[in-house]
């Protein structure tokens, strides 16, 4: 088995909006996002191709116009299986928990 080291990402909010936004085009199957974790919910939507995510060793591959939701402080990684385009947009934990009263982690928390 290869140990993998994981990094955490520092997300830096974008344009003066309280959260990240971007996107990515993957032209080879080599486009590949290592095991990494941060403090910000992530929502990857797939526009176009398709990508492996693999979130707390489960692995789940998103097609065209399927998005997925991964939580706070989550091991995740990416991996193309085609040529894609993909918008990830990045909540930060205290932007969620301001919005919900402090309550983000005990009532919305997606398992």
């Amino acid at each position: 088995m290869v140990e993998v080291e994981i990094k955490h990402e520092e997300i830096n909010n974008n344009l003066g909006f309280p959260f990240k936004i971007f996107y990515f085009k993957a032209q080879s199957l080599s486009k590949v996002i290592i095991p990494h974790w941060h403090k910000s919910t992530e929502i990857l939507f797939v526009i176009e191709g398709k990508i492996r995510v693999k979130v707390k060793n489960k692995d789940t591959i998103l097609y065209e116009n399927q998005f997925i939701i991964i939580n706070p402080n989550i091991v995740h990684s990416t991996q193309s299986l085609t040529k894609n385009y993909v918008i990830c947009l990045q909540l930060p934990l205290n932007f969620l928990q301001n919005l919900t009263n402090g309550s983000f982690m005990e009532k919305f928390r997606l398992t």
